[in-house]
Order: structure tokens, then C-alpha cells, then sequence
């Protein structure tokens, strides 16, 4: 399981890095693009989690919405510019769904990052009643403190 998380580190940085460079034409852009290509997955992961909330979901569920919502948004652009633009107008377009692509993994990355810091200065301890086959209850602890 440790080799998981350097995989995928280096996965995600090797398709980053072979984004740009097949795609070096972006930074040509303007900004209002840029701008919006930003602030589409950001608003998906905002209002996914608001929406999970007042729906009185958990924090674990109400984050799995928050990440579906941010990842489909991107998905659904990316589908609607393939769809709705003729050949060539549909590859210079898709640029703009590069862009959204990695700013979705950009705020994906930085959320991980504010969340693993969170939770590392703020450890929790938390007793689960939780029942076997038998229908007995036991407690489980279940800790993010390290010993």
C-alpha cells in the first residue's frame, strides 16, 4: 500500500508534464477563459459540498459529492465541446478542457494537501458501536493518532 501514493504522484506529474507539452499553445490564451476554466471546478466542488451538507450528508460523504460534482463538471465540458463544434473548431476548443482538466487536479491536489495538514495537527478519536452477525453490540475506536 505505500507504493500507491509515489505511483500515483508520479503518474499525475508525468500526464501534467505530457499535458503542457503537447498542448504548449494554452499560454496564448486570454484570460476570461483561463478565469472561467478555474472557477468551474471550483464552483463544482463548492456547491457539491454545500448541496451535501444541506442534505445533512456527513463530512466524508458531503467530500465524495464535493469531488464527483468538481470531476463531472470538467467531464461534461469537455463532452459538450467534442458534441457541439465541428472538427476543427472542436480540437482548438478543447484547449479550454485542458485547462479545466488541470485546474481540476490542481485544486484536487491542493485539497489533499490543506486536508492531510488538517487533519495531521488535528488528530481525532472517535468510539463506533458497530454489531456483529450475532446482533451483539461492540465498540470499535477508531484514531487517527499515531503512536
Amino acid at each position: 500500500m505505500k507504493v500507491i501514493r509515489p505511483v500515483s504522484a508520479l503518474f499525475i506529474i508525468a500526464l501534467v508534464v505530457i499535458g503542457v507539452m503537447v498542448n504548449t499553445h494554452v499560454i496564448y490564451t486570454p484570460w476570461q477563459p483561463i478565469v472561467a476554466c478555474f472557477l468551474l471546478p471550483l464552483a463544482g466542488f463548492i456547491i457539491g459540498f454545500g448541496l451535501a451538507k444541506m442534505f445533512c450528508l456527513d463530512n466524508n460523504r458531503a467530500r465524495t459529492v464535493s469531488i464527483e460534482t468538481g470531476v463531472q463538471n470538467g467531464t461534461l465540458a469537455s463532452a459538450m465541446i467534442r458534441l457541439s463544434f465541428p472538427q476543427p473548431e472542436a480540437d482548438l476548443s478543447f484547449s479550454l478542457s485542458f485547462l479545466n482538466g488541470m485546474f481540476q487536479v490542481g485544486l484536487s491536489l491542493l485539497a489533499v494537501a490543506v486536508y492531510n495538514i488538517y487533519k495531521c495537527k488535528n488528530p481525532t478519536t472517535e468510539e463506533v458501536k458497530m454489531t456483529d452477525l450475532e446482533g451483539k453490540e461492540n465498540s470499535v475506536v477508531i484514531s487517527d493518532v499515531k503512536e
